[in-house]
């Protein structure tokens, strides 16, 4: 931090600049025309001053392209300014980049398809992937579908939701064609999906739908199209689908399960509310019912006392 007293010029062209204490008028300004331009202060009809929270200065060459950025100014009165260099700035966002990169890696090489593969490889991947996130309940690939990006989940887990057709039963006796969407299993941290999708161009069998706030570090299909022939090769002898090899037979015995255990259910409620609905009783009503805080008068002949 740095103590300026009233009247310095302080040139931000060089690093970066935070007013923590006092004010200030900017003094020089880049223009639309990237232009440096020396500001009147007393013949502005709305004049600035910069205070406490207010910053000023060019942390890269590049911050120039932006309009209206004021790069020195004049104080006002005596001002603390924290001050943060270019090369403090690079030094930070490298080491900010460099760790972006090791939680990426380690997030690939965690999921049981990538645990084999060079670090060459890996590291292909980690300069495709960028993080994004979903809300819960939000449809990530839809069964039918060719996925639209290859997903690595870092937080939250996934549902897998595959489709079944069955018959509904309606009054009088008519059947009708539905669609229900039964929970085959879930994705957890350090899993991922969609790479086979987009390699093999084939659609998915089944949808992953977040079931909680999801964060995902995601390679886009494009991108991953774009891979050198030999990673891509790579790719497809180790990634498998999600329920690639699941028949039939198996989602039907697994809605057949669910059902049994919804029914079960419902048989348990039913048997213990008309167990405690025996003759009339119900909670809350009648001796069910009663004031614990209300305080019971004393049974036998009420006394007077003189």
């Amino acid at each position: 931090m740095e103590s300026w007293v009233k009247g310095s010029t302080v040139y931000g062209d060089l690093a970066f600049y935070m007013i923590l204490k006092g004010y200030a008028r900017p003094h020089t300004m880049v223009s639309d025309k990237r232009k440096v331009e020396y500001l009147d202060f007393w013949f502005q009809s709305t004049p600035k001053v910069l205070t406490c929270g207010d910053s000023f200065g060019a942390l890269s060459t590049n911050s120039h392209q932006k309009s209206n950025n004021v790069l020195s100014v004049i104080t006002e009165e005596k001002c603390e300014i924290i001050k943060i260099s270019r090369g403090q700035y690079e030094h930070v966002k490298k080491d900010l980049m460099l760790h972006d990169q090791s939680v990426k890696e380690e997030l690939i090489q965690a999921c049981p398809f990538y645990q084999q593969w060079p670090k060459l490889s890996v590291n292909k991947l980690v300069e495709l992937i960028k993080w994004k996130n979903f809300p819960e309940n939000h449809v990530l690939v839809k069964e039918g579908e060719i996925s639209s990006f290859a997903g690595y989940i870092k937080t939250g887990y996934c549902y897998i939701f595959k489709d079944i057709e069955i018959l509904k039963k309606l009054s009088l006796g008519k059947m009708q064609s539905v669609v229900k969407h039964i929970i085959m299993g879930k994705l957890q941290e350090k899993e991922s999906f969609g790479e086979i999708s987009i390699i093999l161009k084939k659609p998915f069998t089944c949808s992953i739908i977040s079931g909680t706030d999801v964060e995902l570090g995601v390679i886009s299909a494009d991108d991953l199209q774009g891979l050198d022939p030999v990673n891509k090769i790579l790719l497809q002898q180790t990634a498998q689908p999600i329920l690639g090899n699941l028949t039939q037979e198996e989602v039907n015995n697994r809605y057949i399960s669910l059902e049994k255990k919804k029914e079960w259910q419902q048989f348990k409620e039913t048997v213990i509310n008309q167990t405690i609905s025996y003759k009339g009783i119900r909670p809350g009503i009648g001796k069910w019912k009663h004031d614990w805080n209300k305080k019971e008068r004393p049974k036998g002949k009420a006394t007077q006392s003189f």
